[in-house]
This record gives structure tokens, C-alpha cells and sequence, in this order.
């Protein structure tokens, strides 16, 4: 496995789960973070390579009540 360059961004980032392993609750758990940290008037970004997706592009996806019809494009 080839290993990329660590990169240092300007705003706090938080890893959730196992990149291997499934089932074990990493997207509840994000949303829920997610949600926690806009609550307190946070601007929030989720970063994904979108698990089980079809398409291949680089996409933005934002929050709203038709995302559940998005997964099969963007992944869970």
C-alpha cells in the first residue's frame, strides 16, 4: 500500500471509525457529530470517498431531506 504525504490543514479534523471494517456504526456516529457541532454554530464539512457509490468524480453533496435518494450515486 502506497502511503500519501500528510497533509496539515487550517481547521480542526476529526477521523471517525475503522477504514476497514463495516457495520460498526461510523456513519450514525458522523451525522451525529455532524449535527452536534452545527448546533453550536460551527460550520461543518463530511469528507468521504463514498462507500459503494457509482460514480467516480470528486462530488459535493449538501445536507437536505433528499439525501437518502443521493446514496446510490455518492455512497453512504
Amino acid at each position: 500500500m502506497t502511503r500519501r504525504p500528510r497533509q496539515h490543514l487550517p481547521v480542526p479534523v476529526i477521523s471517525v471509525g475503522n477504514l476497514v471494517v463495516g457495520g460498526t456504526g461510523k456513519t450514525p456516529m458522523s451525522m451525529w457529530l455532524a449535527d452536534h457541532f452545527r448546533h453550536q454554530g460551527r460550520r461543518v464539512a463530511v469528507l468521504s470517498r463514498g462507500y459503494g457509490r457509482s460514480s467516480r468524480e470528486v462530488s459535493e453533496v449538501f445536507l437536505g431531506p433528499h439525501l437518502c435518494r443521493l446514496a446510490e450515486r455518492f455512497g453512504d
